[in-house]
């Protein structure tokens, strides 16, 4: 199951969007589906928000919200439209090496070896 985020652009435009660091280079891949739908299952259903975290519906290109025993269940298209942002190193102290290794920044300290950066 995915998680995502609900973005709000400009005019009446929502779409979710899904974020996940490449494991070869360091690139966070963004991929956003418009929502072309929505419905609220009962009164208690989140509200459609900026920032609202979702996770996707198996089978269906739709993601889904949860509270108090209702859903709001957004309906996207289908296909989601990639950008790639460079995922820059974290800063690091002077002369620590660092580098880029399955999807995430690592930096060599002599005691520990290769450690989360």
């Amino acid at each position: 199951m995915l998680t995502g985020v609900v973005r709000h652009n400009r005019g009446n435009v929502w779409t979710v969007e899904h974020s996940y660091p490449l494991n070869t280079e360091p690139r966070l891949v963004t991929l956003a589906w418009r929502v072309v739908g929505m419905r609220r299952t009962g009164p208690f259903a989140p509200a459609l928000a900026d920032g609202l975290e979702v996770s996707s519906v198996h089978d269906r290109d739709a993601w889904q919200a949860y509270r108090q025993g209702d859903y709001l269940i957004l309906e996207t298209e289908h296909n989601g439209t990639p950008r790639e942002d460079p995922l820059p190193c974290p800063p690091i102290r002077r002369g620590i090496e660092t580098r880029y290794h399955m999807g995430a920044w690592q930096k060599y300290l002599k005691a520990s070896g290769w450690v989360p950066a």
